[in-house]
């Protein structure tokens, strides 16, 4: 998803800063984001501004939300994974494995309530 920040909303525009950090491996596939909080005060922002933002994100199967738990990162934006060939392969196993991981972190939180 090309990025529109030029001319876009305070939401878009993190929204795509966001995704770019994401991409990166800043916010690594199965890491946290910060929280709402934290967000809203690095891009001096209001924190319904940042909650719309990871909106989109959640949206684009980027994030998940879990009430009081905060955002993790579900994938990396399509355009910027290699596909191609056994180099995407690998990586995009690793990502999953990322996932799997922190999937059964939280089952194993869950179970021991």
């Amino acid at each position: 998803m090309a990025t529109r920040a030029a001319s876009s909303t305070p939401y878009i525009r993190i929204a795509d800063d966001l995704r770019k950090r994401i991409a990166s491996g800043e916010y690594p596939v199965g890491g946290p984001l910060p929280s709402g909080k934290v967000l809203a005060e690095e891009y001096k922002a209001a924190r319904n501004t940042v909650a719309s933002a990871i909106r989109v994100l959640r949206e684009e199967g980027l994030v998940a939300s879990e009430q009081g738990r905060g955002s993790y990162v579900l994938a990396r934006p399509e355009e910027d994974r290699d596909e191609q060939g056994l180099e995407g392969v690998v990586k995009r196993l690793g990502e999953l494995q990322g996932q799997v991981e922190q999937l059964s972190k939280r089952v194993a939180e869950l179970e021991a309530r």
